[in-house]
């Protein structure tokens, strides 16, 4: 066994995977590298594009197959590193647009049925998915800070300029300069919200065999879904922090947005016992 393997199970093992999702991570990164010839730790992100390109066109593969396979574990000073090739990098979903934008997401379809924005038609095993790019994201902040409030005949303008030219700082709408858009200020915070969204991506994980799948933090068994219900039902950082001291605070404040860039699909579970009153009330008196 080779040190760089060796590092990789620990890696996997640590983080409390199965043998079977162990084996398969490895195998994953042993394609990869033999499809250059080269050792994984001599590959970056640009051998993961031609790879990936590679799964997609001539392997056939389904963009949520080539996503899953892409998966896999790169060395980075001396630690293990996940490293996927997300294609979120430079596409994004509507619920991810809506999370890094702050545009509610019907708003985000409003625009896409108006053609104020036009995305990438994706088609994967559950049907085709809608992605948008990054100059979308800069048109969608404006649309957020008050744009939309503009006729549409305007916003189409507005959105037609930043596709042909997304580093635009600003632009005059009329000859005589009437309405001025500030574009630099947007951009600057969309590319922090990226950051914050490529955390939030980072610190979580998915795996059918922990928890049936459930997106939990990386490292534990932790719901991110369930320290984003305890936020929105009153609850303090100091007080999740307290019962929950594998986390931190960054951790616990970015669970809200991981929730609304990557909603959990399907139908909510049935609580048949909620918003019921109680079919007996019984009082006892304590003696002692």
């Amino acid at each position: 066994m080779t040190h760089l393997r060796k590092m990789m199970l620990e890696e996997l093992q640590r983080r409390n995977y199965s043998q079977t999702t162990a084996r398969a991570y490895l195998l994953a990164v042993r394609q990869f590298a033999e499809y250059f010839h080269r050792p994984p730790d001599q590959l970056g992100p640009d051998h993961i594009r031609r790879f990936q390109s590679y799964l997609l066109q001539e392997k056939k593969l389904s963009p949520r197959s080539t996503h899953t396979r892409i998966k896999k574990f790169i060395p980075e000073s001396g630690r293990i590193k996940v490293m996927t090739l997300a294609t979120e990098n430079t596409a994004y979903t509507p619920p991810q647009v809506s999370a890094i934008t702050g545009l509610p997401l019907p708003a985000v379809h409003k625009a896409i049925e108006n053609r104020l924005i036009r995305p990438t038609r994706v088609r994967g095993r559950r049907g085709a998915r809608r992605l948008l790019s990054k100059s979308d994201l800069l048109y969608l902040r404006l649309e957020a800070q008050g744009l939309k409030l503009l006729p549409l005949a305007i916003r189409r303008q507005v959105a037609r300029k930043i596709a042909r030219d997304s580093g635009i700082d600003a632009m005059k709408l009329s000859e005589g300069g009437v309405i001025l858009v500030q574009c630099k200020s947007a951009r600057n915070e969309v590319n922090a919200a990226l950051r914050r969204f490529d955390e939030a991506s980072r610190m979580a994980q998915s795996d059918s065999d922990i928890m049936h799948g459930t997106p939990v933090y990386k490292g534990t068994r932790i719901p991110v879904q369930s320290i984003a219900d305890m936020l929105s039902q009153g609850a303090t950082v100091a007080d999740i922090l307290e019962g929950y001291p594998a986390l931190t605070r960054r951790k616990v404040e970015l669970a809200p947005l991981y929730i609304k860039a990557f909603p959990r699909r399907g139908r909510p579970a049935i609580r048949p016992w909620a918003k019921r009153p109680p079919r007996r009330v019984s009082r006892k008196r304590l003696t002692g």
